[in-house]
């Protein structure tokens, strides 16, 4: 018996980078939470993000966001993981460097970039739902920082994550996030092990878990859970290592949502 279904947001739920969920999506995970399962929505999204999208349910999903470097329930953090201020600069540094890029620096409860793209900027505030903070310098900030974002045009994520990744070795978790999004966490965190963590409060197995992804940061959701769905379009990463692909159909994340009702 499913007792806890997780899911992805962009490429999932959602075309990335839109904010606007079908109504059934909603009406579905409220059919779910009356039937005693819990939903929680795990997304490279920051938290702010994620409830533009989802402002009905602030009170009655959790809500795993910055790939698992913040849980909320009920508006409340219960679990951040920041980053040290070393790393930033590093990363900070490290995606000045790269040609074409934007960068995305997210805390607890705010984004800022130092990007004057406004193409970009216009793209963050209204397709991710998101009060962009614009600052000269993000090494400025005076906040923990939990997620740093690299975003570039023209280079596949899963390349210009390998990249990163050869630049940095092991000191940070870097992988893929959409088409052209590299995101860089903790090294300790990961949707999957933020997932393995509601489990043990819930007094949850992963054989009552259902979870739901499509990209490289979504491949600890199909390990942490027996049923692990990837959605046809997903990366090969992400179907090796999920349970079953969905078949190529409209709304088949909700379709095998609505089988539990």
């Amino acid at each position: 018996m499913i007792k806890l279904i997780v899911t992805d947001v962009d490429g999932t739920l959602l075309t990335e980078g839109t904010s606007e969920p079908q109504p059934q999506i909603t009406e579905t995970v409220r059919s779910l939470i009356k039937k005693g399962i819990t939903f929680a929505i795990a997304s490279g999204r920051s938290y702010e993000s994620i409830l533009g999208v989802f402002p009905e349910l602030e009170n009655d999903a959790v809500f795993i966001s910055n790939n698992g470097a913040c849980v909320t329930e009920k508006g409340q953090t219960i679990v951040s993981y920041a980053i040290n201020e070393e790393t930033v600069a590093d990363v900070v540094s490290y995606i000045r460097s790269v040609s074409g890029s934007n960068i995305l620096v997210t805390t607890e409860k705010y984004s800022y970039s130092e990007s004057t793209d406004k193409e970009f900027i216009d793209w963050i505030r209204n397709g991710y739902s998101i009060d962009l903070q614009c600052v000269e310098n993000v090494l400025g900030i005076d906040e923990p920082i939990v997620k740093l974002a690299m975003f570039i045009s023209g280079v596949d994520a899963a390349v210009a994550s390998e990249a990163a990744k050869k630049h940095f070795g092991s000191n940070i978790s870097i992988m893929g996030a959409g088409k052209h999004w590299v995101d860089f966490i903790r090294d300790d965190v990961d949707k999957g092990n933020a997932v393995v963590k509601l489990q043990e409060k819930l007094g949850v197995t992963r054989y009552e878990t259902m979870t739901f992804g499509d990209n490289l940061n979504d491949i600890g959701l199909m390990k942490c859970a027996e049923y692990g769905c990837a959605v046809y379009g997903a990366r090969q990463e992400v179907k090796d290592a999920a349970h079953e692909v969905l078949p190529d159909e409209d709304y088949a994340v909700l379709n095998k949502m609505k089988e539990f009702l």
